[in-house]
C-alpha cells in the first residue's frame, strides 16, 4: 500500500490517495474543490491534480471516501466520481449531520437528511 498525500494550502488540507500498487486500485480520502470567498467561485484546480495523479498512474478509482461532514472546506467528491468514478461512502452518523444543517440552514424539503447522496 502507498499514501500520497496532496496539500490544499488555502484551508490546510489534506487530499490522500490510498493505493494498492499490485492490485492497481485505489481510494482517494476527503477531496477538496477549490472556493474563492470574494467571488464565491469553485475551481477544480486542486482536486484535478489528484485526478491527474490517479490517471497517470492507472489506477482504477474504488472508493471515494469522506471521512466526515467538512466545516473546512468544499467536497470535490461529486467531481472525482464524474471524472474517475468510485462509490462515495462516508460514515453512518452522516444524518444526524444532515438534519442539524438542515435545520440551521432553513433548507426546504429538497434537502435529503438519508444519505442517499452516498453510495455506502
Amino acid at each position: 500500500m502507498q499514501v500520497h498525500s496532496f496539500l490544499h494550502s488555502d484551508t490546510e488540507t489534506y487530499t490522500h490517495v490510498l493505493a494498492d500498487v499490485q492490485q492497481q486500485v485505489c481510494a482517494i480520502i476527503d477531496p477538496v474543490l477549490d472556493f474563492d470567498a470574494k467571488s464565491g467561485r469553485t475551481a477544480t484546480t486542486s482536486v484535478d491534480e489528484v485526478i491527474a495523479f490517479v490517471n497517470d498512474h492507472g489506477w482504477e478509482l474504488v472508493y471515494i471516501i469522506e471521512t466526515h461532514a467538512h466545516a473546512d472546506h468544499i467536497s470535490g467528491a461529486i467531481h472525482v466520481k464524474e471524472a474517475l468514478g468510485g462509490q462515495l461512502v462516508i460514515g453512518q452518523h452522516i444524518t444526524e449531520v444532515q438534519k442539524i444543517f438542515k435545520q440551521i440552514f432553513n433548507f426546504d424539503s429538497s434537502f435529503r437528511t438519508d444519505a442517499s447522496q452516498f453510495d455506502i
